[in-house]
């Protein structure tokens, strides 16, 4: 899934960044909940797949995204794309 913007979100750099730096200092887990798949992929080393508020599946990212279906990818595009839009309009907003 590209960016609806068409460039890397410089938010989602500094939140990566800042994940990554955390984890490698502190050596704890942090949970993250996110519609954002291409995120969760970049980030997270083990992941759970939930539907309908029950876990399906708990492992490896690449392993564990293949078994979205494609409504559930569609989905969490969607979802992604419109806070992706709100967080563009606020920015906007601000100038």
């Amino acid at each position: 899934m590209d960016e609806p913007t068409g460039t890397i979100d410089p938010i989602k750099i500094s939140v990566t960044t800042s994940i990554l730096k955390a984890r490698e200092e502190t050596g704890e887990t942090f949970v993250i909940v996110s519609h954002d798949m291409d995120f969760v992929n970049e980030i997270c080393d083990r992941v759970a797949l939930m539907r309908n508020g029950k876990i399906v599946d708990i492992g490896n990212p690449k392993k564990v995204l293949s078994q979205l279906t494609e409504e559930e990818w569609i989905k969490a595009d969607s979802v992604r794309t419109y806070a992706l839009k709100e967080q563009n309009e606020a920015h906007t907003s601000k100038l």
